[in-house]
């Protein structure tokens, strides 16, 4: 699936369920053994929510955090994904 899906995706499913127009910037990304994982949070106060994608040679799949995420929690919210 194209990068741009996967992404539209997620933006779309986290917009469907606030009924709420979001923007979103990407805020960190990390990569281990080949995997790239990149966090993007809403603009705004903490709790955030956003969505992860994470990338490899084979496939390409995102997760969204609906319930929102902490400044605190979001570095260890993306290593969590990228070991899954």
């Amino acid at each position: 699936m194209p990068m741009s899906s996967v992404f539209l995706d997620c933006v779309k499913h986290l917009q469907d369920a606030s009924g709420v127009s979001k923007q979103f910037t990407k805020i960190n990304s990390l990569e281990n053994n080949g995997k790239k994982v990149t966090l993007y949070l809403e603009t705004g106060f903490w709790p955030k929510t956003g969505f992860m994608i994470k990338s490899d040679s084979e496939s390409l799949e995102g997760k969204t955090l609906d319930d929102g995420v902490e400044y605190s929690e979001s570095q260890a919210e993306l290593m969590k994904y990228l070991n899954e």
